[in-house]
């Protein structure tokens, strides 16, 4: 007989469950739980009602009370649990103040909260992080051994003019005669020249301006474009474009890193305001003599209606522009191109004549002959989106040579900035920010002037209230020597209103404003120069008494700025929308804010940090807010709303590209197979 196999032994258990261990291991690995310190935070006393019933009779007051003694119970246990550890102590910081969503580190929470998220992270046993244990990479160690050198270059330098100082202390002081004598004629040669104004460089016409040289320690960043002005307070708050893929030549605020698209809708219409730092629209300047620019402006297509005809914007209906009290918003097209060949939407400023106040309104033939005889040179401004300005500068400079007259076109991209403001809170926070210095007013109008008007806008929530498309110039004080503005009080009582209503509907500023000294280049240098640093405003501020603002100078900048209002493009055309809509709304007219490149960030940070009335700041905005409020407003925004221009297709090749490479990046599994979709 074959032998009998031998028994298998028997399989293992796949069932059977992993070794538990000990339960004194399991303790000891297991994380400690979280004190519930308020045991009481969820309790709420009560108090019978049985002693409010005496023989079957009710005891209204007793009643009374005891319902009394339940509700402030009710109240406190509500307060108690707010308080207990149903919350995190960065839970309580407001969501657009978190530097992260759960910072382990107690530094980046308030001081108020900082012992409480302290004794949370002891607690749960969270491993804290402290910056000078923390291990560097290698982006960090890079940065620090920079660093170093930087510091060391710089101690060298210092210590080269500190001998040399020295050296010629001690040349001066010697007895040698002719060494004193050479330093003494070098000194006063030196005075001399200090004393004698260098020569205003003459403008360059028809030339391209190049940007600013930046300082050495961010030269390296800005080779193959442009910052803004803002570009260091942008970079810590917002998503900037890519380093080597800019936006128009320059380093744009895409959106802040907070989440922010229902607060600026709340900030661009109910409350508060939104402000855009858009130094970065392209300005051109044109001096000639009037008729030149008409005819120059006329070749471009400006006042051309939508059938083609010319309007009357070169006749009486367009004297208030002409004058330099409005501005005039378009199309601008290549010359006999009329409809195919449109460019872009700009923005034509002229610059103010200096006539006495009898004369504004009365243009009759005697002055204009006087005008044409004597060819009175105009300024004027071009405001173009920088998507399209080097296709209207070709053609403003083609236009210019063509013509008998001659005119001077300039490129001002690097030293006209701007900044847009929109919101109920726009208003204020400029007047909260702009100051006016001492400037040209008029007597004899008392407070017609454009500072006192400006100053009379207090109230005013909506800047689409004003003339449409007015004009404001003055020049405004320092704003970082009234650092941190204060609000802005509204005078209360009917009569500062109807004052305010007889205001705007009267304008005064059409009758007593004087030419802007933004147009002045001179004014805009001498302005830009005469800054003070940051270290002397702070010296002026600690000599100040407590609470007060600097007395002022007579040094002291004047800065001319140019505030520009507009209105959302109502679409009364449309039979789609409503009534409301096709009377333009409750759409928030737009403050725009033309200064010194340079000037910027001074009124930036002021308008960033002002407390408004309604509560919070100025909000950030980016591009895609720009985007959000068109869109809102129901207005197209160039260029993307505009395929047809070259400006439009161009950015639409460039989001097709990036909308490509969003989907190559993402998996094959989780992202749409366009071949397999029927179109």
């Amino acid at each position: 007989m074959a032998p009998k196999p031998a028994p298998k032994s028997p399989a293992p258990n796949r069932n059977k469950k992993r070794k538990q261990l000990s339960s004194t291991n399991n303790a000891a690995q297991q994380p400690r739980k979280r004190a519930k310190t308020h045991s009481d935070a969820r309790k709420i006393s009560t108090q019978l009602t049985s002693n409010a019933f005496k023989n079957g009779e009710l005891d209204v007051d007793k009643f009374v009370k005891s319902r009394d003694y339940e509700i402030r119970a009710l109240e406190e246990g509500i307060g108690r649990a707010k308080k207990g550890l149903t919350q995190r102590a960065f839970q309580q910081v407001p969501r657009e103040l978190r530097r992260r969503t759960a910072s382990h580190n107690v530094k980046r929470v308030p001081t108020r909260l900082r012992g409480r998220a302290y004794k949370e992270m002891r607690e749960d046993n969270t491993p804290t992080v402290t910056a000078r244990r923390r291990k560097p990479t290698a982006h960090m160690r890079l940065k620090l051994e920079t660093a170093k050198r930087l510091r060391t270059l710089g101690s060298k330098r210092k210590a080269e003019k500190k001998a040399a100082a020295e050296f010629e202390a001690i040349l001066v002081t010697s007895d040698n005669a002719d060494a004193a004598q050479a330093v003494d004629s070098k000194a006063s040669s030196t005075s001399k020249h200090a004393t004698v104004g260098t020569r205003t460089p003459r403008v360059k016409q028809a030339t391209l301006k190049s940007p600013p040289l930046p300082p050495a320690k961010f030269r390296k960043r800005q080779v193959h474009k442009s910052w803004l002005p803002t570009h260091l307070y942008h970079a810590k708050r917002a998503h900037m474009t890519p380093p080597r893929e800019p936006l128009w030549r320059f380093a744009v605020p895409l959106t802040p890193t907070m989440k922010s698209y229902r607060p600026t809708h709340r900030a661009s219409g109910t409350s508060g305001a939104v402000a855009w730092d858009m130094s970065y629209v392209s300005t051109l300047g044109l001096e000639g003599s009037e008729e030149g620019i008409r005819k120059l402006l006329d070749d471009l297509g400006a006042g051309v209606n939508a059938n083609g005809k010319a309007t009357d914007l070169w006749e009486e209906r367009g004297q208030k522009w002409r004058c330099g009290t409005r501005t005039w918003e378009g199309w601008l097209f290549e010359k006999v191109g009329w409809p195919t060949k449109a460019i872009a939407p700009a923005t034509v400023v002229w610059c103010a004549k200096q006539r006495s106040p009898e004369q504004v309104g009365i243009e009759d033939s005697a002055t204009q002959k006087a005008s044409k005889k004597h060819k009175e040179k105009r300024k004027a401004l071009i405001r173009v989106h920088p998507s399209a300005f080097f296709q209207v500068w070709e053609e403003v400079v083609r236009l210019s040579k063509t013509q008998k007259t001659p005119i001077t076109v300039e490129d001002l991209r690097f030293e006209i900035g701007s900044i847009e403001i929109t919101g109920p809170g726009s208003t204020e926070a400029l007047l909260g920010t702009l100051r006016p210095s001492a400037g040209p007013a008029y007597p004899q109008q008392g407070d017609d002037s454009p500072e006192a008007v400006w100053k009379s806008l207090t109230g005013v929530s909506n800047p689409a209230s004003l003339p449409p498309n007015a004009i404001i110039a003055f020049t405004v004080s320092d704003p970082r020597l009234h650092h941190p503005p204060r609000t802005v009080t509204v005078p209360p009582g009917p009569a500062s209103q109807q004052k305010l209503l007889e205001t705007l509907s009267d304008w005064p500023v059409d009758n007593t404003q004087s030419p802007a000294a933004l147009f002045n280049r001179t004014a805009r240098l001498t302005s830009s120069r005469s800054l003070p640093s940051q270290k002397a405003i702070t010296r002026r501020r600690s000599l100040a008494a407590p609470g007060a603002y600097p007395s002022p100078l007579a040094e002291d900048p004047k800065i001319p700025v140019l505030l520009l209002t507009s209105r959302s493009p109502s679409p009364h055309h449309d039979p789609h929308f409503g009534k409301k809509a096709a009377l333009g709304g409750r759409n928030q007219g737009t403050w725009t804010l033309l200064l010194p490149w340079k000037a910027v960030l001074p009124v930036w940070y002021s308008l960033m940090y002002y407390p408004l009335s309604s509560g919070g700041n100025v909000r950030l905005g980016g591009l895609m807010e720009k985007r959000q409020v068109c869109f809102e407003a129901r207005a197209p925004w160039f260029p993307g709303d505009f395929p047809g221009t070259a400006a439009g297709w161009s950015w639409e090749l460039y989001e097709r590209k990036r909308r490509k490479e969003e989907w190559q990046r993402r998996p094959k599994g989780k992202r749409t197979e366009w071949t397999s979709v029927d179109l």
